[in-house]
């Protein structure tokens, strides 16, 4: 009897218990592919975000940067799948990351913001987990003497010389401009130019361009990486621009391949002949040819001289006006991150470890991804750049370690990884400012209004 009345006392606890199940919450799965992947190539993340009945917001998605990688936001679709009695709908995202070095890597330890109708109309918001993905990244055994290691489905190298029209001579510039395009890889890892110097030559380099188009359709990542050099020319003979060659790892045939420009060559001269024209004067003397050329001219000659009168009234407030312009603009150049780097390429290129370095904390508080805190660290941080760390160590070594440093800084890799991080910021920002931009036919009343001003009367 005891029995009887404990079982029925379990089933009248037991039934509120089962009376309200458990409300449907939203899912997040995720796959990644493929599990190896050559460095430089893509992990393509896909991230499935689903909630019952409908989502009123689009989810909260966090980037999924990973440390010694690029990623890069791919293709979205929407989705719906059935769970039970529950319909689901939700958003595909694909995103493919590019690891920079060979090693393991993982997608861990982040959440999505979900917002969904729990009961429409009603709705309810709540942190999903990111489920963990794993990925390996390694270099071909048959690319291990590639330095750097640059893999891509396709790449190119060309080269265009900019110049005056021959012959060359002392006072003129040329421009090398060298062009890497490269599918399946993005325009940060693709490798700068070395512009050797040439002697009897200024070279003046040039800050890299760096363009990157997805195709959203095909998953193609496609890059483009610009470098430019401008050499002044100082002194006669033969100039000659060195072949550039690239190796690089074919991922679609899994061969090392050469991509190569050819040596060019040109003659300065000392300078421009000196011009000697013919006159049709005849014995004129000189003051008889200037008298002559004056009365065929006088209205010429007329003009000039009203025109010169004209501008000495002028020219004081326009100097004036044009002094305090220019202290204004040197000031402002003096203030600007522009200024900074030139200043620390000066230092790095004489070799000064503590000028290098005092340049390097002005230049850090004055580019814009570091700016807010002025700090080597978050240099680091935000460039993910292993040799760009490496160098600013070995220069701290040098200046603030006890004991000398096995290996010495170079003020030339130090500038190219600098110039690097700047393309970068450079790329992010154009990135940013295309996504931000208002599309062009914000006003489309405006055509209107133009065709109504037109079609008005003319007063008369």
């Amino acid at each position: 009897m005891r029995s009887a009345l404990v079982a029925i006392a379990f089933l009248f606890v037991a039934v509120p218990a089962t009376a309200e199940p458990t409300a449907p919450q939203p899912v997040v799965r995720t796959t990644i592919e493929p599990a190896q992947v050559v460095v430089g190539q893509p992990a393509t993340l896909v991230v499935e975000v689903l909630a019952p009945n409908y989502m009123t917001a689009p989810p909260g998605m966090p980037d999924f940067q990973l440390p010694n990688a690029i990623t890069r936001a791919g293709s979205t679709i929407n989705t719906s799948d059935r769970q039970g009695d529950v319909d689901y709908a939700g958003i595909r995202y694909g995103f493919l990351i590019y690891p920079q070095e060979a090693g393991a890597y993982a997608v861990s330890g982040q959440t999505i913001t979900v917002t969904f109708a729990d009961n429409p109309p009603h709705t309810s918001q709540t942190e999903v987990a990111v489920p963990a993905a794993n990925f390996e990244a390694v270099v071909p055994d048959a690319a291990s003497g590639l330095d750097p290691f640059i893999s891509a489905t396709r790449l190119t190298l060309q080269q265009e010389i900019q110049h005056p029209a021959e012959p060359l001579k002392v006072g003129d510039a040329v421009t090398r401009i060298v062009t890497i395009e490269a599918e399946g890889a993005p325009a940060m890892l693709l490798p700068p130019t070395a512009f050797a110097p040439i002697a009897g030559t200024r070279m003046y380099r040039r800050e890299p361009e760096l363009n990157d188009h997805f195709d959203q359709g095909s998953d193609v990542l496609s890059a483009v990486r610009t470098d430019r050099a401008t050499y002044m020319l100082e002194a006669a003979g033969t100039i000659t621009f060195q072949a550039l060659e690239i190796a690089w790892w074919n991922a679609t045939d899994h061969s090392v391949e050469q991509a190569r420009t050819d040596p060019q060559s040109f003659t300065v001269t000392g300078g421009p002949p000196a011009s000697r024209g013919t006159s049709d004067r005849g014995g004129l003397s000189s003051p008889r040819r200037v008298v002559l050329f004056v009365l065929e001219h006088w209205l010429a000659v007329l003009s000039a001289i009203v025109a010169l009168a004209v501008l000495i009234w002028a020219l004081p407030p326009i100097v004036r006006n044009l002094n305090s312009r220019v202290r204004h603009q040197r000031e402002a150049y003096r203030q600007s991150e522009a200024f900074a780097f030139n200043e620390l390429r000066r230092f790095a290129g004489r070799g000064d470890a503590r000028l290098s370095y005092s340049a390097l904390l002005l230049w850090l508080s004055r580019f814009a991804p570091t700016a807010s805190s002025g700090t080597i660290s978050s240099l680091t941080r935000w460039a993910k750049d292993p040799i760009l760390t490496q160098e600013i160590a070995a220069l701290e070594h040098q200046l603030f370690a006890a004991a000398p440093a096995q290996t010495t800084w170079s003020g030339g890799r130090l500038i190219s990884a600098i110039g690097s991080a700047r393309g970068k910021a450079g790329l992010q920002r154009r990135q940013w400012t295309a996504a931000h931009s208002l599309p062009s036919d914000i006003n489309p009343q405006s055509s209107i209004v133009r065709l109504r001003q037109l079609s008005r009367p003319v007063a008369r």
